[in-house]
Parts: C-alpha cells; sequence; structure tokens
C-alpha cells in the first residue's frame, strides 16, 4: 500500500475515534447535565440540605467547567487530523491537472486529446509516455448541449507536469483552461479567497490557496481558518462563511 494512503487510512481512524468521544460529550453527556441540573434544582428547595446542594453545585460546575475544556481540546485536535488528512490528499493529487473546456467525442482518447493540447497550444514537449493516465471526471452527460467535463491527466513526472501549468497562460482566448486538482476542503477555501480578495486576486500554486491582501501582500492558506483570519485586513462588510449563514 502506497504509504500516504496507509498514513491517510491511519489518520481517518484516529480521527473517528475522536468524533465519537465528541459526539458522546456534546450530546450524551449535555444530556445528562441537564437531568442532574433539573435534580439539584429540586434539591436545593429542600431547607434542611441546601449547603449541601450548594457544595454540589460548586463540584458539578467546576466538572461542567474541565469537560468544555476537553471538548474544546478535543474538537482542535480533530480539525488538526482533518486539515492532516486533507494535505495528504492534495499532496497525491501533485502530479495531477485538471483541463477543462475540450469538447466531448465518442470513443476519445483523453491521453492524446492532453498530449496534443500540450505539443501544439502550450508548445510544452509532452509525449504519450509522460503520462501515467487522463480521463474524463464527474457524472457522464445527459445533453450534447451540456458543459464538457473536466479531463483530468495526471503526469509520471512533476517536472513535466509543472512545465504545462507555468505555461498555460497560452491557452488564454482559447475557451480552454488548466488548473490543479484540489480537494473538496481545498476548492472550497479557493472560493472563498476569491470571495473575498476577487477571483482576479486569488489562485493556486501546488495545491496552496494563495491571495492579495488590498496592501498587496500575500497570503497562503489551506484552510477556511486561514481565509478568515485575513478578514481583518478587508472591508468591515467581509464577513465569514459562518456569519453569512446565520
Amino acid at each position: 500500500m502506497d504509504p500516504t494512503v496507509a498514513c491517510k487510512k491511519d489518520l481517518e481512524d484516529d480521527n473517528a475515534e475522536l468524533r465519537k468521544t465528541l459526539a458522546y460529550l456534546q450530546t450524551d453527556l449535555q444530556q445528562e447535565f441537564s437531568a442532574f441540573k433539573e435534580e439539584l434544582a429540586k434539591f436545593k428547595k429542600e431547607p434542611s440540605r441546601s449547603s449541601e446542594a450548594i457544595s454540589l453545585e460548586e463540584r458539578f460546575i467546576a466538572f461542567e467547567g474541565k469537560v468544555s475544556s476537553e471538548t474544546a481540546s478535543l474538537t482542535t485536535r480533530s480539525d488538526a487530523l482533518d486539515e492532516r488528512m486533507d494535505s495528504l490528499e492534495q499532496y497525491s493529487r501533485r502530479n495531477c491537472l485538471l483541463v477543462h473546456g475540450i469538447q466531448e467525442e465518442p470513443k476519445e482518447d483523453c491521453i492524446k486529446t492532453a498530449v496534443t493540447l500540450f505539443r501544439d497550444k502550450i508548445k510544452v514537449p509532452i509525449d504519450v509516455c509522460c503520462l501515467d493516465r487522463a480521463h474524463r471526471v464527474g457524472k457522464p452527460r445527459t445533453s450534447s448541449d451540456d458543459k464538457p467535463r473536466p479531463i483530468i491527466v495526471k503526469f509520471i513526472s512533476y517536472q513535466d507536469r509543472h512545465q504545462v501549468w507555468m505555461a498555460k497562460k497560452a491557452l488564454k482566448g482559447t475557451g480552454i483552461l488548466v488548473t490543479e486538482s484540489l480537494t473538496a476542503t481545498r476548492n472550497s477555501v479557493l472560493q472563498a479567497a476569491k470571495e473575498l480578495a476577487t477571483p482576479r486576486n486569488a489562485w493556486t500554486q501546488d495545491g496552496k490557496i494563495i491571495f492579495l491582501r488590498p496592501d498587496g501582500s500575500r497570503v497562503h492558506a489551506i484552510s477556511i481558518r486561514d481565509v478568515d483570519a485575513a478578514r481583518k485586513y478587508f472591508a468591515p462588510n467581509s464577513q465569514t462563511r459562518s456569519e453569512r449563514r446565520n
């Protein structure tokens, strides 16, 4: 098994256990806390046991605080594991590029199509032997009027992939676009960066999202938190995604 895949599997297993613990702390234990509070309220109404009830309440508040702190710590650890898994998945795509805008043809050979594009349009000396595989991604079209699905191209060599990536501007005006193959998380980060800094001022490089602050300095982002942390440099109405949902 590929070491990257094995490591990602281990992280997924660890995170699954963390999520189970968090689910218990955030739901089952909170329900038990609520039930205990109700019983404690009744207990406090008994004059002969009020001092005992106050002592219990103080101990309960201290315990509840510890649980809240542990929940926050576990949430942070789980989020960190999510980011590590996403980074591993993004790394596994390091030799891939997506080609958008090429019309679909019956019984097409996507490898030959990609090689022809790279050699004739971008002027990069790529041959069939330079590619590991190439195929359409997404659900098959139901109509010829539908937008053509992108072609994902996996290069054998990162250097060849990099050559194509750096020469992609030669396709300007052709209706064909080359982009990086991003994970769902990274794609969400890219969209958030475009919303904040405008599409013109946000792009990707080796799976990382880069966007410009109003002063022209660059921000490198791999998570939504990275984008949200940069909002203070933009106009006050640049809300976080969570704020827009509320």
